[in-house]
């Protein structure tokens, strides 16, 4: 990977945290986009692409699937040399923003869009377009990491636990945030257990109800600790349980913790 694009991870991540390694690569692969959604390029993950944008581009629209699994997906885009600004967005198939609203990028800005407490849906398209409305002209890169995340980032994606059975999950980043559900069968107190069984680093672990109000929390869950929780839940009602990795120096790469849930 070129030594500019190295320079420009390390200074965004003074304020936002890459949750993956970024896969080198020898060069920077060069690409034209589409100028309609229908004509759009497909780009693949862990490339890093450049394209060039010209003066008389109106859009230069490129395409993505996502996996049939869960994942933790960013997509990175840099204005290195063109005279004006663009904006770019990231939509799906009904054209609605995925990850926040268009961003604009004057020359030498970025835009990264990640899926922090939110989701992409799987085995489905998305879109990059860049905007080119004020017919600027040069160069563009952009990159699209993922990281296999299969507890689920955002309520949304939670992974269902079941009273009584061993749940184990996997810190695989830096700051992975996991999330898993519970719906009471009748209502009393239960008890919810995290524990660290193998990540090397602390981690965070809380309950919420289903507005996400904290009923309960521990921080600073070392190897071999964990957090032990009981409260009154009610038959028919949906708990989540937030499994949090705060720890930006350590990167876990999949060691295990594990969610369980007793009735008292």
């Amino acid at each position: 990977m070129k030594t500019m694009w190295k320079r420009l991870i390390a200074a965004v991540c003074t304020a936002v945290i890459i949750a993956m390694t970024i896969t080198p690569v020898m060069a920077a692969t060069a690409v034209t986009g589409g100028a309609t959604r229908g004509s759009a390029k497909i780009v693949k993950f862990s490339t890093e692409y450049t394209t060039n944008l010209k003066s008389s581009q109106d859009y230069a629209i490129f395409k993505f699937k996502t996996n049939t699994y869960k994942t933790f997906y960013e997509v990175m885009i840099f204005n290195e040399t063109v005279t004006k600004p663009f904006t770019v967005y990231l939509r799906g198939t009904d054209k609605k923003d995925a990850l926040g609203g268009g961003v604009a990028l004057k020359k030498g800005g970025f835009a990264n869009f990640s899926t922090w407490d939110r989701t992409l849906k799987t085995d489905s398209w998305y879109y990059i377009i860049i905007r080119n409305g004020n017919k600027g002209a040069g160069r563009i890169k952009f990159l699209i990491n993922y990281t296999k995340d299969l507890e689920g980032n955002a309520l949304g994606d939670s992974t269902v636990v079941t009273v009584g059975k061993n749940c184990y999950g996997k810190s695989d980043f830096r700051l992975d945030r996991d999330y898993f559900k519970f719906v009471p069968s009748a209502t009393g107190k239960y008890r919810v257990v995290v524990k660290n069984v193998e990540v090397g680093a602390w981690l965070d672990a809380s309950l919420m109800n289903s507005s996400r109000t904290v009923m309960g929390k521990k921080s600073r869950i070392y190897e071999g600790d964990y957090m032990s929780l009981v409260k009154n839940m009610e038959k028919g009602k949906t708990y989540y349980i937030r499994v949090a990795s705060p720890c930006d120096e350590y990167n876990p790469r999949g060691e295990k913790y594990k969610v369980f849930i007793q009735k008292k």
